[in-house]
């Protein structure tokens, strides 16, 4: 269904899923209900929302229900007032009615008003009341909050995951593998320093979260203390990163990366200096900012001493912190 204003809304009814709740307050309604009619009987239609409830407080009245008028409801956010509204009728502490005068009928928004109404004052049922038109219109509001459910069912995803990695990988591979870059991968064997399980666990997931690690070898003449080192990190990630963390795990180890300019990443390489970007889904921009770093070492390792350099001044675990009590006390 299409509202005027060109927004689409579900064709259900709001409160469909209460609508199989038993009748509460009946007694109560039906005596309303008298009320309802005899007050449009006598006013008939065309007049303003104010003549009915005048009319209808009065009715009230006369056979003796008991009812509250016009309260206020204040809205805060934590001590800051946002909204005050106004409840048309009250009625016998327990059912709140608003009353309207719509030749159209009821709107999706009515719905939405009596049901944050019921929510505030914390009642169980609000009655909607158009007289309006040629006969009176009553509908019936029930309104149970229920508790928040919060589950995480990932099991629909797994396909779609599966396909992303495996396109990932491949895309990866064809990049590694490219003939036109001068790249030999060499095993390196190490007898590690750790001698708990845990530890040895947690140094090999330090090295397989950062699979797409580049290296290359250097010769001792080169102007590179090393005869090996990292000379850049690439993670392609095709959807955007929120942070990157390995970002900065990489620039911490002196490492340079070259990412795609998309989500945190250009404010990364643009804070440390560390890296370079290129267009996401440009191979060859890819290609050629990953040649660039393998056949210039120096540049390499400029980048990367920049980049450690900034992730310790801004990213380290003291100046975070200070951060966060800097931001805190703003708040306060």
């Amino acid at each position: 269904m299409k509202s005027a204003n060109g927004f689409y809304f579900h064709d259900f009814h709001p409160l469909e899923y209460n609508r199989r709740m038993s009748l509460i307050f009946e007694d109560q309604t039906r005596v309303l209900r008298r009320c309802f009619f005899d007050v449009h009987n006598e006013v008939g239609v065309g007049y303003p929302e104010e003549a009915y409830h005048r009319a209808f407080v009065a009715c009230c009245q006369k056979r003796g229900i008991a009812i509250s008028s016009k309260q206020s409801g204040r809205l805060n956010y934590h001590e800051t007032l946002v909204h005050t509204f106004q409840y048309d009728v009250l009625a016998y502490d327990e059912i709140l009615l608003e009353l309207k005068a719509l030749p159209g009928g009821f709107a999706q928004e009515n719905y939405f008003q009596i049901i944050s109404y019921l929510k505030f004052w914390k009642k169980s049922l609000g009655l909607l009341v158009n007289f309006g038109q040629e006969r009176v219109k009553v509908e019936r509001v029930p309104y149970a909050e229920k508790p928040l459910v919060i589950s995480e069912d990932y099991e629909h995803l797994q396909p779609w995951l599966m396909k992303e990695i495996a396109k990932s990988a491949w895309n990866v591979t064809r990049i590694i593998l490219d003939p036109r870059l001068p790249v030999s991968p060499v095993l390196v064997r190490f007898k590690p320093s750790q001698k708990s399980q845990v530890g040895l666990t947690t140094h090999a997931n330090s090295i397989t979260l950062t699979p797409a690690g580049v290296w290359r070898s250097v010769p001792r003449s080169a102007s590179v203390p090393s005869s090996s080192i990292r000379l850049a990190l690439c993670v392609p990630a095709l959807y955007g990163e929120a942070f990157g963390l390995y970002v900065i795990e990489a620039l911490a180890s002196g490492v340079p990366v070259v990412q795609p300019r998309h989500a945190a990443f250009p404010e990364l390489i643009e804070a440390t200096g560390g890296g370079a970007l290129y267009e996401p889904g440009n191979l060859s921009a890819l290609v050629q900012q990953l040649e660039d770093l393998l056949l210039n070492p120096i540049l390499a390792r400029s980048l990367g001493t920049a980049g450690r350099k900034a992730v310790l001044e801004k990213f380290s675990v003291d100046s975070m912190a200070q951060e966060m009590v800097k931001t805190i006390q703003e708040v306060l």
